[in-house]
Protein backbone atom coordinates (compact mmCIF):
# COMPACT_ATOMS: atom_id res chain seq x y z
CA UNK A 1 0.00 0.00 0.00
CA UNK A 2 2.99 2.34 0.37
CA UNK A 3 3.04 2.62 -3.43
CA UNK A 4 -0.54 3.96 -3.47
CA UNK A 5 -1.03 7.70 -3.09
CA UNK A 6 -3.66 9.99 -1.63
CA UNK A 7 -3.29 13.67 -2.47
CA UNK A 8 -4.44 16.63 -0.40
CA UNK A 9 -4.43 19.74 -2.56
CA UNK A 10 -5.23 23.42 -2.30
CA UNK A 11 -4.61 26.45 -4.45
CA UNK A 12 -3.37 29.80 -3.26
CA UNK A 13 -4.11 32.32 -5.98
CA UNK A 14 -6.86 34.43 -7.40
CA UNK A 15 -6.52 36.79 -10.36
CA UNK A 16 -4.76 39.66 -8.61
CA UNK A 17 -5.46 43.20 -9.88
CA UNK A 18 -7.03 44.37 -13.12
CA UNK A 19 -6.04 47.99 -13.63
CA UNK A 20 -8.35 48.25 -16.66
CA UNK A 21 -11.43 48.04 -14.41
CA UNK A 22 -13.10 51.39 -13.68
CA UNK A 23 -12.97 52.88 -10.20
CA UNK A 24 -10.28 53.09 -7.58
CA UNK A 25 -7.82 50.40 -6.58
CA UNK A 26 -10.35 48.80 -4.21
CA UNK A 27 -12.62 48.06 -7.20
CA UNK A 28 -9.75 46.67 -9.28
CA UNK A 29 -8.67 43.96 -6.87
CA UNK A 30 -9.96 40.42 -7.34
CA UNK A 31 -10.59 39.54 -3.75
CA UNK A 32 -10.30 35.81 -3.38
CA UNK A 33 -8.51 34.88 -0.18
CA UNK A 34 -11.51 33.13 1.35
CA UNK A 35 -12.26 30.90 -1.61
CA UNK A 36 -8.64 30.40 -2.60
CA UNK A 37 -5.79 30.75 -0.15
CA UNK A 38 -7.85 29.62 2.85
CA UNK A 39 -7.35 26.02 1.75
CA UNK A 40 -3.54 26.22 1.98
CA UNK A 41 -3.23 26.78 5.75
CA UNK A 42 -5.95 24.18 6.30
CA UNK A 43 -3.98 21.68 4.25
CA UNK A 44 -0.79 22.54 6.16
CA UNK A 45 -2.56 21.85 9.45
CA UNK A 46 -3.70 18.48 8.09
CA UNK A 47 -0.07 17.75 7.15
CA UNK A 48 1.01 18.69 10.66
CA UNK A 49 -1.60 16.34 12.11
CA UNK A 50 -0.36 13.48 9.89
CA UNK A 51 3.21 14.16 11.02
CA UNK A 52 2.14 13.86 14.65
CA UNK A 53 0.44 10.48 14.21
CA UNK A 54 2.05 7.74 16.31
CA UNK A 55 1.73 5.31 13.37
CA UNK A 56 2.25 6.40 9.77
CA UNK A 57 -0.60 5.78 7.29
CA UNK A 58 -0.39 2.64 5.18
CA UNK A 59 -0.68 4.71 1.99
CA UNK A 60 1.62 7.54 0.98
CA UNK A 61 0.12 10.98 1.56
CA UNK A 62 1.11 13.77 -0.84
CA UNK A 63 0.43 17.45 -0.13
CA UNK A 64 0.18 19.59 -3.26
CA UNK A 65 -0.30 23.36 -3.60
CA UNK A 66 -1.17 24.56 -7.09
CA UNK A 67 -1.61 27.92 -8.76
CA UNK A 68 -3.54 29.54 -11.62
CA UNK A 69 -6.75 27.74 -10.74
CA UNK A 70 -8.83 30.79 -11.63
CA UNK A 71 -7.28 30.78 -15.09
CA UNK A 72 -8.29 27.28 -16.09
CA UNK A 73 -6.86 24.93 -13.43
CA UNK A 74 -3.38 25.36 -14.91
CA UNK A 75 -1.54 24.12 -11.81
CA UNK A 76 -3.68 21.00 -11.53
CA UNK A 77 -3.33 20.35 -15.26
CA UNK A 78 0.44 20.68 -14.96
CA UNK A 79 0.53 18.12 -12.15
CA UNK A 80 -1.66 15.73 -14.12
CA UNK A 81 0.79 15.99 -17.02
CA UNK A 82 3.92 15.83 -14.80
CA UNK A 83 2.99 13.76 -11.73
CA UNK A 84 5.52 12.89 -9.06
CA UNK A 85 4.14 9.33 -9.04
CA UNK A 86 2.25 7.32 -11.66
CA UNK A 87 -1.35 8.49 -11.77
CA UNK A 88 -2.52 4.90 -11.93
CA UNK A 89 -1.27 4.60 -8.33
CA UNK A 90 -3.07 7.78 -7.20
CA UNK A 91 -6.27 6.81 -5.43
CA UNK A 92 -7.72 10.30 -5.19
CA UNK A 93 -7.29 13.97 -4.44
CA UNK A 94 -9.01 15.79 -1.61
CA UNK A 95 -9.01 19.40 -2.78
CA UNK A 96 -9.51 21.97 -0.02
CA UNK A 97 -11.15 25.30 -0.85
CA UNK A 98 -13.40 27.77 0.95
CA UNK A 99 -12.03 26.57 4.27
CA UNK A 100 -13.75 28.28 7.17
CA UNK A 101 -16.04 30.36 5.00
CA UNK A 102 -19.77 30.67 5.16
CA UNK A 103 -21.32 30.06 1.76
CA UNK A 104 -24.93 29.77 0.70
CA UNK A 105 -24.54 26.00 1.12
CA UNK A 106 -23.25 26.05 4.66
CA UNK A 107 -25.70 28.78 5.68
CA UNK A 108 -28.56 26.53 4.56
CA UNK A 109 -27.05 23.48 6.36
CA UNK A 110 -26.62 21.63 3.08
CA UNK A 111 -23.48 19.48 2.90
CA UNK A 112 -20.59 20.96 0.96
CA UNK A 113 -18.04 18.55 -0.54
CA UNK A 114 -15.14 19.49 -2.81
CA UNK A 115 -13.54 17.00 -5.18
CA UNK A 116 -13.62 13.93 -2.99
CA UNK A 117 -12.04 12.14 -5.95
CA UNK A 118 -10.21 13.96 -8.72
CA UNK A 119 -10.37 12.59 -12.24
CA UNK A 120 -6.77 12.72 -13.45
CA UNK A 121 -7.52 11.18 -16.84
CA UNK A 122 -5.50 8.42 -18.42
CA UNK A 123 -2.35 7.29 -16.69
CA UNK A 124 0.88 8.05 -18.56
Amino acid sequence: MRNEYVIYSAYWDHLGIDETLPGGRARQIYYGVLDNASGVPTMLEIARAYKALPVVPKRTILFLVTTSEEQGLLGAQYYAQHPLYRLAKTLGDINIADAGTQSAYTASNRPLVYHAKQDFGAAP
